[in-house]
């Protein structure tokens, strides 16, 4: 899955040069990575999960920056979020860091990586454990049915959602569900919860597909959950 990810953020031609980056990347994020970011200020040895991070955190960032050189010396595009980085500009208007770049390239795998092989390990643990529903997806596979393989994701995504829950703290003082949260407070919403609702899916506990097929939930099935928040990203 890392392969998978890596692609759409930095594609290169090179199956092996791909390979060798993926690599990289897989030692970053490898056993302890999480719990790295916590402890990088507080342990300075060599061997600390702080410093591992780091060094495989720099390594990941000179791949990138090397990529980016080759880039603009040869002006060529590949189509790939590296791409838009390059042509994208901070609030003011200034075109992006080299190191604000590579920062974003990181996080991007840090937050993708985790979270599609979680919700694809998931998805092959759903649909093994219902015949009926791998029959039919083996069947759209072979003739192509995108479809239903559309849908079969989406409930996959439903029923076993790889985060739990989006935080925010609040900027502004704001009202939900009939109480008032202050500015500051921090606010969880339950992604979880929110896919098990009855009014929004009926038999929400069971496994079915075919709930994309007929319609697709928006946002009018969950009124509890409003279109903006006064909150910023934090």
């Amino acid at each position: 899955t890392l392969v998978v990810v890596w692609r759409p953020v930095v594609a290169v031609p090179d199956r092996e040069v791909h390979a060798e980056r993926a690599r990289q990347v897989r030692q970053m994020l490898g056993p302890g990575s999480m719990a790295a970011l916590w402890l990088r200020r507080r342990h300075r040895s060599w061997w600390s999960p702080g410093s591992v991070f780091e060094r495989h955190r720099r390594a990941v960032h000179l791949i990138v920056g090397r990529e980016l050189q080759r880039r603009r010396q040869d002006n060529s595009r590949a189509g790939d979020v590296l791409d838009l980085l390059m042509d994208g500009t901070d609030r003011d208007g200034s075109p992006l860091t080299e190191r604000s770049i590579c920062d974003e390239v990181v996080t991007l795998l840090m937050a993708g990586y985790e979270t599609t092989s979680t919700a694809l390990g998931w998805a092959f643990e759903r649909v093994l454990r219902h015949p009926a529903i791998l029959e039919r997806t083996r069947a759209a596979a072979r003739e192509q049915d995108s479809v239903y393989l559309d849908a079969l994701v989406r409930e996959s995504l439903r029923s076993r959602p790889p985060l739990v829950d989006a935080v925010r703290r609040v900027s502004q003082p704001v009202t939900l569900g009939g109480r008032s949260i202050p500015a500051g407070a921090v606010v969880m919403v339950s992604i979880p919860l929110v896919h098990h609702r009855e009014l929004a899916y009926p038999s929400a506990a069971a496994f079915c597909p075919e709930r994309f097929l007929e319609r697709r939930p928006g946002r009018a099935d969950h009124p509890a959950v409003p279109q903006r928040l006064p909150v910023p990203v934090r």
